[in-house]
């Protein structure tokens, strides 16, 4: 089975998500901060098979915790990452876009763009 980690603030949205990929049949792990994700990352046995990770989230943002992944020296550094925002919290727009490709995203959506099983598709082919 599949396994996905979500790293997303707002509840809904990460419920939708989680509610996609079981639905898709992958187990699912959330978290609702950059803390709280790179806590649960780094303290499981289990590597996913993608990473769901939004840019804007509190206590350290999807920037932060992308570049802590891919410098961790663990089988983490190889897990893709789908990095996930709303435009309009871009606040520099592309330039944003270029850096979290630049740290290592895999791509990146535009989370009002696709619908959840849009996603799961996505991550099913990173």
């Amino acid at each position: 089975m599949k396994k996905v980690f979500i790293a997303e603030d707002n509840q809904s949205i990460a419920r939708m998500y989680r509610r996609a990929f079981q639905k898709s049949g992958w187990e699912v792990e959330t978290a609702s901060d950059g803390e709280e994700a790179l806590g649960k990352l780094f303290a499981s046995k289990d590597v996913p098979d993608a990473i769901l990770l939004d840019i804007m989230m509190p206590k350290a943002d999807g920037f932060e915790v992308l570049k802590k992944i891919k410098k961790s020296g663990s089988a983490l550094e190889n897990v893709p990452v789908l990095a996930m925002t709303n435009l309009a919290s871009l606040s520099n727009g592309e330039a944003d876009l270029e850096k979290v490709r630049a740290l290592g995203a895999k791509d990146v959506i535009i989370k009002s763009q696709l619908d959840p099983q849009e996603v799961v598709n996505i991550a099913a082919k990173l």
